[in-house]
């Protein structure tokens, strides 16, 4: 793998520090999960896709991330990205994925490949008024960072979230880490919160009680993301294969329905399909048709998996803390 080139132009799209850079190559990356593209033999535009553990539409998944799309300053505008997208989703759906997401620079740039937007947050700020026990986190408080995280997720109730185990903590410490970036720990009877923190915002955090989180004056002044409130939008997906996120879909168990479909999907070929979609007790099958009841862009149709309001489709509510 050509890393030095890749590290260059890594540091020619994006402002992180050289020790984030060595962590990302050195943890993220390998052959399997680079796209790039040359000319005349140099890299001018790359991106990478990283599996990510996930509890997505109702079973335990990975869900690819494509992260890092960045062309050479020199070579932008010329639709170069647009060709690691292509080869992103090609590579995608022969894997048999059925989903990717991202978080966008832009969220209107990439609604040209037909991504969706599928979850939001809010930008809150820490009140304080009680002063809590602290202490940096080290590898003995994994187990009690994990029970935290998913006492937060259980008790919130996102359909969809990343799914932290031990090996992905010990890589989002190490992510920090790289960037001189630590973890707190908050206890009141127990532990109840951690947070990692940076000048003034809280990057990645989980509470068992948000009430206490919110009033702890160690963390005053300090802006957190929360992902229960809906105000801007933060990550987005694309379905990679239509069929099967329809089959596979979490529909509402009571839910009797037959209905045609015609999909059109721009970039990948094999998504254009009209077909029977028939539900019976919330369990799917497809089958061939010549004629359809709706027609939707895959971009719209994925649209309306996560936002509901259809006889179809319910509102997904998901959690997805992760930039890459």
């Amino acid at each position: 793998m050509e890393t030095k080139e890749l590290k260059e132009l890594y540091k020619d799209g994006f402002d992180d520090s050289k020790e984030f850079i060595d962590y990302f190559f050195s943890n993220c990356i390998t052959e399997d999960n680079v796209l790039l593209k040359k000319e005349n033999g140099k890299i001018i535009s790359a991106g990478y896709v990283i599996e990510k553990p996930a509890f997505f539409l109702g079973r335990k998944t990975l869900l690819p991330y494509f992260s890092a799309l960045s062309t050479l300053k020199d070579y932008r505008g010329k639709g170069h990205i647009a060709s690691i997208i292509d080869e992103g989703f090609k590579k995608l759906y022969d894997r048999g994925y059925a989903f990717c997401v991202l978080h966008p620079f832009n969220r209107e740039y990439y609604k040209r490949y037909s991504f969706a937007d599928i979850n939001s947050y809010s930008e809150s700020v820490i009140d304080g008024g009680t002063r809590f026990k602290s202490r940096l986190a080290g590898e003995d408080d994994y187990s009690a960072i994990i029970d935290i995280y998913e006492e937060y997720i259980s008790s919130i109730g996102f359909d969809n979230y990343l799914k932290l185990n031990p090996h992905n903590l010990c890589l989002k410490f190490s992510e920090f880490a790289s960037d001189g970036i630590v973890c707190t720990i908050l206890s009141a009877h127990e532990d109840f919160a951690f947070a990692f923190c940076d000048k003034n915002r809280i990057l990645f955090y989980a509470a068992k009680d948000m009430k206490l989180f919110n009033s702890a004056e160690n963390f005053k002044g300090l802006i957190y993301e929360d992902f229960t409130k809906t105000d801007k939008h933060y990550l987005q997906g694309r379905i990679i294969n239509v069929k099967k996120m329809l089959q596979t879909y979490p529909y509402k168990k009571d839910l009797d329905l037959s209905v045609k479909l015609r999909i059109i999907d721009a970039q990948i070929k094999d998504n254009n399909i009209i077909t029977q979609l028939n539900i019976k007790n919330g369990v799917a099958a497809l089958q061939p048709c010549k004629t359809s009841d709706f027609v939707f862009t895959v971009g719209e149709l994925c649209q309306k998996m996560f936002d509901g309001g259809s006889p179809l489709f319910t509102r997904q509510k998901s959690f997805f803390a992760d930039k890459y």
